[in-house]
């Protein structure tokens, strides 16, 4: 059984000065997990955990919650299958949840994240779409249940 599960699993490493994304979980939903950074690797430690540099801190994370960062990367369209191992035990997720808070703030209170993905064009559609699907379920004439 082993044998046929390692078939199709990879081993991913980072290196020393490599860049990583690192994966923030919401409260509310797993669903909503997004990835945040660059930060530079610093080492490699026991049982696939490497101590990177967050905000002139050093924090150890998992190789299941972090990916390399490719600078440059043009191919939006390239999807990559994760392993994700969820841990409540690091505190550098709580400290980073609240920076990504507070970005959320100083973009507005909207509920909705656009992705930074986006061309400029499709995030202009976007907010006009938020905006008209807001205004349309503002409005007296819309059906409640």
């Amino acid at each position: 059984m082993k044998k046929n599960y390692d078939k199709a699993s990879s081993v991913r490493r980072l290196e020393p000065k490599d860049l990583a994304l690192i994966l923030l979980l919401t409260d509310g939903n797993k669903l909503f997990a997004r990835w945040r950074g660059s930060y530079r690797v610093l080492r490699w430690c026991e049982n696939n955990n490497y101590e990177l540099l967050i905000n002139e801190r050093k924090a150890m994370l998992h190789m299941n919650s972090l990916r390399k960062y490719n600078e440059g990367e043009s191919n939006m369209n390239h999807v990559e299958t994760v392993n994700v191992i969820i841990s409540d035990e690091l505190d550098i997720q709580a400290e980073l949840a609240d920076e990504a808070d507070s970005q959320d703030k100083q973009q507005g209170n909207n509920k909705f994240h656009i992705g930074e993905q986006l061309t400029p064009e499709q995030h202009a559609v976007m907010e006009g779409l938020l905006e008209h699907t807001r205004t349309f379920l503002q409005s007296p004439l819309t059906a409640r249940t």
